[in-house]
C-alpha cells in the first residue's frame, strides 16, 4: 500500500534518518575489519589486509557526523530562538512516530563536539599552555601515553572513538542505528494508513 502524499514531509525526514543509519552501518563494517587487523598486527599476525589510520579516522568521522545528523533531525537539544518551536514540533512528531527511542549514545555530545569543534578545543589547550605532547591520530592496541592529548583516537580493542578521556562506544552506536532503521521501516508502514503532521 502506498504512503499518501499528505505524509510527504514525514517520509522525507525519516528517509534522512534512515540514510544516516545506513552510513553508520557501512562505516561500522569497515571499522570492524580495521579493528581486527590492528589487533592481529599487535599479535604479530600479518592477515594480508591493510587499514591505514587515515581511512579509519575517515570512517570514525562518518559515524560521528551521521550520528549528529540523526540527533539534529530527532532531538531539539539546546537549540533556541524563533525556529526552535518548529524544530521542537518536528522532533516530537518524528520521535513519537518512531516509538520514542532513548538514543543515549546519539544524545551524547562530548566526542562529537570535540571532533567537530576541534579548533575551539585546541584554543583552550594551546592558550592554557598545559599540554606538551599532542597526537593528531592514534590507532593502536597500545594506549597513548597519559601525558599526550590525542585529538582523534580509535581504540580497536574497546571499539571506541575517543577524544581525550571522552568516549563513544561504537557497538552501542551501531545498535542504536540498527534499531532506529528498523523503527523507520515500521513508521513507513504506519504512514500508509495514518496521517502524521510534522509541522
Amino acid at each position: 500500500m502506498p504512503i499518501p502524499s499528505s505524509n510527504f514531509s514525514a517520509v522525507i525526514l525519516l528517509s534522512e534518518v534512515d540514510l544516516n543509519c545506513k552510513l553508520i552501518a557501512r562505516a561500522a563494517d569497515q571499522l570492524h575489519a580495521a579493528a581486527k587487523h590492528w589487533i592481529e598486527l599487535d599479535n604479530g599476525v600479518d592477515d594480508g589486509c591493510t587499514a591505514p589510520p587515515i581511512d579509519i579516522i575517515a570512517m570514525c568521522a562518518v559515524c560521528l557526523s551521521s550520528s549528529a545528523a540523526i540527533a539534529k533531525m530527532l532531538l531539539l537539544g539546546d537549540r533556541k530562538g524563533k525556529k526552535s518551536f518548529r524544530i521542537a514540533k518536528r522532533c516530537d512528531a518524528l520521535m513519537a512516530l518512531l516509538g520514542t527511542p532513548a538514543l543515549p549514545v546519539t544524545r551524547s555530545l562530548a566526542v562529537r563536539n570535540s571532533w567537530e569543534h576541534l579548533d575551539e578545543r585546541l584554543d583552550v589547550v594551546l592558550e592554557s599552555n598545559t599540554c606538551r605532547s599532542v597526537s593528531e591520530v592514534h590507532v593502536a592496541v597500545k594506549q597513548p601515553d597519559s601525558g599526550t592529548l590525542v585529538l582523534r583516537h580509535f581504540d580497536p580493542v574497546a571499539f571506541h572513538i575517543k577524544y581525550g578521556t571522552d568516549t563513544v562506544p561504537l557497538t552501542a552506536l551501531i545498535e542504536e542505528a540498527k534499531d532506529l532503521s528498523a523503527r523507520v521501516n515500521r513508521a513507513f508502514k504506519h504512514l500508509q494508513t495514518a496521517q502524521v503532521n510534522v509541522y
